[in-house]
């Protein structure tokens, strides 16, 4: 899962990817499986500021890709 937002405890970094043995329904707030999807460069200006295009630009020009880890 990767650190899609600050909104809920800060000492985990924007773009941090960690381990979770859990399933989507049960992701902590402002994370994100790693699955390759593409994301909002504008929804989340601020992590595609941190991963930018490292695994993928998406569209080319609206989206980007988190890692794909499964």
């Amino acid at each position: 899962m990767m650190r899609i937002s600050n909104t809920t405890n800060a000492t985990n970094l924007i773009g941090e990817v960690k381990l979770f043995a859990g399933g989507a329904s049960h992701l902590p707030p402002s994370w994100m499986l790693c699955h390759g999807q593409a994301l909002s460069r504008t929804d989340y200006a601020v992590l595609f500021s941190v991963i930018g295009e490292s695994f993928g630009s998406g569209d080319g020009k609206d989206t980007f890709n988190l890692p794909d880890l499964r």
